[in-house]
């Protein structure tokens, strides 16, 4: 599980995937969401 906080919100991503390939996947959405 990748979780992080952002101001008075929290994300969480859990999956069956390898560590460095959740990774990757947290750090894109986390890229994605900051552009918002």
């Amino acid at each position: 599980v990748f979780y992080w906080l952002d101001g008075a919100l929290d994300y969480a991503l859990a999956g069956e995937l390898e560590r460095e390939r959740l990774l990757d996947v947290a750090t894109t959405i986390y890229k994605e969401l900051r552009n918002l």
